[in-house]
Formats: C-alpha cells, structure tokens, sequence
C-alpha cells in the first residue's frame, strides 16, 4: 500500500499539494474582502459625486441618487466612475 505524499519510486518523492495554512487564508480573504467592499464605497462615492455635479450643471437644479444604487452602478462600472469623478473634479475649477 502507498503511503500519501510519496511515489513508489523511493528515489523521487511525489509533488505534494502545496496547501495554505487556516490562517493566511483568513488573510488572503480578509484582504479581498476589503477591497472589494472598499471598491464599492469608493465607486459610489465617485458615480454620486459625478452624476450630482453635472446634473447641477446641465439642469440648474440638484439631482438625489440614493448611496445603495451609486454604490451598485460604481461596482460595476467602477473603472469609469472613478477616472470620470476625477476629472470632474479638474473640471470644476475651469467651469
């Protein structure tokens, strides 16, 4: 009978599976965690910011998107909201 973790041939052992220990996957999906819900506070910060300033600009009147739904649009389009908020930020000072 073969024990695990070696081969028959006693000459090369078997790979072994290269297992993480309990506590750097807590880490690893700690820190996953927090930048996913960061990314999420961070691209709804960034889509109320730009949709509130250029409403304002365009309308003449405030415009209210709730945090929840800005949170939901900025994960998915957090690529876009976050670069869009920045350079409507620049563009603020010129207008």
């Amino acid at each position: 009978m073969q024990s695990i973790g070696y081969s028959m041939n006693l000459h090369l052992p078997a790979k072994r599976i290269h297992r993480r220990k309990e506590s750097e996957m807590k880490f690893i999906v700690l820190f996953w965690a927090i930048l996913l819900i960061g990314s999420i506070l961070v691209g709804g910060y960034c889509v109320q910011y730009t949709v509130s300033f250029w409403s304002e600009y365009v309308k003449g009147t405030p415009v209210h998107i709730p945090f929840l739904l800005c949170c939901g649009i900025g994960l998915l389009s957090g690529e876009i909201a976050i670069p869009a908020a920045a350079i409507t930020w620049a563009l603020s000072y010129i207008l």
